[in-house]
C-alpha cells in the first residue's frame, strides 16, 4: 500500500465512520470500536517497527486526552455523553494519515498550509465566526512554535490538516460538541476551537518521544537473539561473560613463519618459501548480538530528530523533501 492510498483511505475510512456513528446506539458503537481496532491494525502491519510504536503511542496518550477532556473536565462532550471506542484507535489511524500524507506533499507546503489555516483560523475566531474563540486562539501559536521550530514539523502540519477536516465534519454532523466556554475558566471556546490541533501535536511529541525508548527495552528483554542463518538459539558456552571471545582466539591455528637467512633471494620481501600447512581453524563465535546493538543505538537517540529516518523506514523515500 502506497503513502498516497494511506493519506486517503485513512481519512475516508474516519468519514464514513463518524457518518455512520450518527446513525447507531451504544451496541452499534461497540461494533464500530472492534471494526476500527482491526483497521489501525491492518494499516500498521506493513510499516516500521518504530512506526507502529509511535501509532500505539498516540493511541494511549490521546487516550488519556480523550477521558479527561471530556469524561473528566467536559471540555467537549459525544453524542452519547461518553467515549465511543472508536475514538482511540482513530487516533491511531489519523496519525499514519498524517504520516503517509508527508510522503505525498513536500514539507514546506504542508507547514506553509498548515500554519495559515491556524492563523487564519484563530483570527477569524476571534473576529467574524459566530462563536467567540479564545481558547483555541490560545492553542494556534503553539502548534506554530512546533511548524517552526521541530524536525517534525511536516508531521505536525500534515496531522493538523488531517484533524481540522475530521473537527469541521464531526462537529457539523453532531458526532461531538464542544463547550461555549472552558469549564472552571469561564475562556469562550470556538465549535471546534481553532486551536484544536495543538491537544494532537502534544499526543503525537510524546509518542514520538517514548516510541523508541519502549521499542529499544522490548528488544532488550528479548532472552536471547535467534541466530538468522539458522534459525534457532544460539548454543551458548559457560564462558559466555564480557571476555567470552578471549578463549576463541587459541583455538585459531596461525601459520607459522619462519626465519628466513639474510643471504636468502626474498628476505628483503619478508617472504619464507616454506610455511607449515594451515592448520584447521576452530569454531568461529560469529555475534549477532552486536548488529542487534547497533540498530538499539540508532532508536535511543533523541526521537524527534530521528522522525524523518522513521518515516523514510515506513513509508520509504518516496516525499519530495525531508523538510529539516
Amino acid at each position: 500500500m502506497t503513502p498516497r492510498a494511506y493519506a486517503v483511505a485513512g481519512p475516508a475510512y474516519l468519514v464514513a465512520l463518524l457518518a455512520v456513528d450518527t446513525r447507531v446506539a451504544y451496541r452499534g458503537q461497540l461494533l464500530l470500536g472492534g471494526l476500527t481496532c482491526v483497521v489501525l491494525l491492518l494499516a500498521s502491519r506493513p510499516l516500521a517497527p518504530l512506526a507502529r510504536a509511535q501509532a500505539l503511542g498516540v493511541v494511549c496518550f490521546a487516550t488519556i486526552g480523550e477521558v479527561t477532556g471530556s469524561l473528566l473536565w467536559g471540555v467537549y462532550r459525544y453524542r452519547l455523553h461518553n467515549l465511543p471506542l472508536f475514538i482511540p484507535p482513530a487516533h491511531g489511524i489519523v496519525y499514519l494519515s498524517g504520516l503517509a500524507l508527508t510522503r505525498v506533499v513536500s514539507a514546506r507546503r504542508l507547514v506553509a498550509a498548515a500554519a495559515a489555516g491556524s492563523i487564519g483560523w484563530g483570527i477569524a475566531g476571534l473576529t467574524v465566526l459566530p462563536r467567540l474563540d479564545v481558547a483555541g486562539a490560545i492553542g494556534v501559536p503553539l502548534l506554530c512554535v512546533f511548524l517552526v521550530r521541530s524536525r517534525a514539523r511536516a508531521t505536525y502540519a500534515a496531522v493538523f490538516l488531517v484533524v481540522a477536516g475530521l473537527e469541521l465534519y464531526g462537529t457539523s454532523i453532531g458526532t461531538w460538541r464542544w463547550a461555549r466556554t472552558l469549564p472552571g475558566l469561564g475562556i469562550a471556546d470556538g465549535n471546534p476551537p481553532s486551536g484544536v490541533a495543538s491537544g494532537y501535536v502534544w499526543f503525537d511529541v510524546m509518542a514520538l518521544l517514548v516510541a523508541p525508548v519502549v521499542l529499544a527495552g522490548l528488544r532488550h528483554a528479548e532472552p536471547k537473539a535467534r541466530d538468522p542463518l539458522l534459525g534457532r538459539l544460539p548454543q551458548l558456552e559457560a564462558a559466555d561473560e564480557p571476555d567470552r571471545n578471549d578463549h576463541r582466539i587459541g583455538q585459531v591455528a596461525l601459520m607459522r613463519v619462519q626465519h628466513v637467512d639474510r643471504d636468502h633471494p626474498e628476505a628483503r620481501l619478508g617472504l619464507d618459501p616454506v610455511e607449515d600447512p594451515p592448520r584447521r581453524i576452530g569454531k568461529l563465535d560469529l555475534d549477532y548480538r552486536r548488529g542487534d546493538a547497533r540498530r538499539l543505538a540508532e532508536l535511543r537517540d533523541g526521537a524527534v530528530d530521528a522522525v524523518d529516518e522513521g518515516l523514510m523506514r515506513a513509508f520509504g523515500d518516496g516525499r519530495p523533501e525531508l523538510g529539516h
